[in-house]
């Protein structure tokens, strides 16, 4: 339908024929807005943007006693006056959002190396506290697919927020915010690869939150999961553990409850490795529980995904299919690269395990080749290992050979870490002497995926 021009509204009479004859009379005009809202698109547009919490209020007035003679239209200027300071603090609250997803959007155009300085040169703009929670939310979203991308983004927050370290009314939330860039900074040079430069911005954060303590437990819960992550990559796992269980508590305080289920998950990636199938099943279903409809998509996915790893681990590949195909909505919406490879891989296990080898194999090409492409290159082995599994079940050794040899070129010349590269070795040369068996295969994955989490 057509906008229409604000003195273009239709007549009350309009409206009350929309409303059923025995409507009761006071929620006339209710029934007035709400149809008026839905008619024309600009108001529709105004009601739509408008918090939930004045919408309610509204609605609340319109409904109080008898309707107002004669009846009309109840239109957007139509407010109490005691609700006009709470709209004309909404619109400027919406202003500030529009300008600090503009200048991120123009951050996000800016060649990585020139965004510190174009940030440091800039007098007023770059200079609010939606622009650094922006910036937290961009290196969140981007890790996986780009860690330095995503690093560079962390580390532009300190600089966002020079102007509210030392205010006395501001200090608290910014020094939350600068330490939880600190530890995204470092988990995205983990995820790079980058291990001890991981490790010295964690040191230097532990020294900057003896000196100024963060209070938000949030803020406490995501520094130690993000720090338990990398404690898994150094294979310090008891460490890891203790990390996860002070980052569990800490999110229980704040009652957040997307954090608790994010260390939930991590404990149960961990048993995943121990071999403990049943505990992490049940540690994936407590997240499932705790995150609720409402949760964002990449927690969802990992719900997902870790309890769809387990349940085929377990023996049970049906079950398996049932949760991604519930779930495949959230695998779309994360719309990443990696997720998508995460979803082909967990579709060949599914296949494979239904002795669907046609369909196992098409997804474990996929789902590796695309890892490598994202520089994963220990889940692009993981998914190679299904694939020669898939070649196992179907007699094709010819097959299994070329895969074999491919791997030990391509990490060769990528000087893969010492397991992968052993993996792959261990797979030639059993392929060479006929003697690769699925329990071989099984074998060389357990051994990557303990490498993998830390475990000896």
């Amino acid at each position: 339908m057509q906008d229409m021009a604000d003195d273009e509204h239709p007549s009350s009479g309009d409206h009350l024929r929309t409303s059923s004859d025995d409507a009761d009379p006071q929620a006339l005009p209710v029934r007035e807005h709400l149809h008026l809202v839905e008619t024309c698109a600009a108001c529709g547009r105004w009601w739509r943007e408008t918090p939930l919490a004045i919408r309610d209020a509204y609605l609340a007035y319109l409904s109080k006693g008898t309707p107002p003679p004669p009846p009309r239209a109840v239109h957007r200027d139509d407010l109490p006056s005691d609700l006009a300071p709470v709209i004309q603090q909404d619109r400027e609250d919406r202003k500030r959002r529009r300008r600090a997803s503009k200048q991120l959007s123009e951050l996000r155009r800016t060649p990585r190396e020139r965004r510190a300085e174009k940030v440091r040169n800039a007098t007023s703009r770059f200079r609010s506290r939606l622009l650094a929670e922006l910036l937290l939310e961009e290196s969140r979203s981007t890790v996986r697919d780009d860690p330095l991308e995503a690093e560079s983004f962390a580390s532009l927050v300190p600089r966002v927020l020079e102007w509210a370290v030392d205010h006395p009314d501001h200090h608290a939330w910014s020094d939350g915010l600068c330490a939880l860039a600190e530890a995204l900074r470092a988990n995205a040079l983990r995820v790079a690869g980058r291990l001890p430069e991981a490790e010295q911005v964690f040191d230097l954060l532990r020294h900057a939150l003896v000196l100024r303590p963060v209070a938000d437990p949030a803020v406490q819960g995501d520094v130690a999961s993000l720090e338990a992550s990398l404690r898994i990559d150094q294979r310090r796992v008891k460490e890891a553990e203790a990390l996860l269980r002070r980052a569990d508590r800490a999110f229980s305080q704040a009652d957040d409850l997307a954090g608790v289920a994010k260390v939930r998950i991590k404990l149960a990636n961990l048993m995943q490795a121990w071999e403990r199938p049943v505990d992490a099943l049940r540690l994936y279903q407590e997240a499932d529980t705790v995150l609720g409809a409402s949760a964002p998509a990449y927690l969802v996915v990992s719900v997902a995904a870790g309890r769809a790893t387990t349940l085929c681990d377990l023996g049970r590949p049906a079950e398996a299919r049932r949760v991604l195909e519930t779930h495949l909505d959230a695998f779309e919406e994360a719309e990443a690269l990696h997720t998508g490879a995460v979803l082909r891989f967990l579709e060949g296990r599914v296949a494979l395990g239904l002795g669907e080898h046609a369909s196992a194999e098409e997804r474990f090409e996929t789902s590796s080749r695309v890892m490598a492409k994202l520089e994963r290159h220990f889940d692009a082995t993981v998914a190679a290992l299904y694939l020669a599994e898939t070649y196992l079940a179907q007699g094709r050794m010819r097959a299994l050979g070329k895969l074999a040899t491919a791997l030990v070129r391509d990490f060769d010349q990528r000087e893969m870490p010492v397991e992968t590269r052993k993996a792959a070795r261990l797979l030639a040369r059993a392929t060479a002497a006929e003697e690769v068996t699925s329990a071989l295969l099984d074998g060389l994955r357990r051994r990557l995926l303990r490498a993998g989490n830390g475990l000896p």
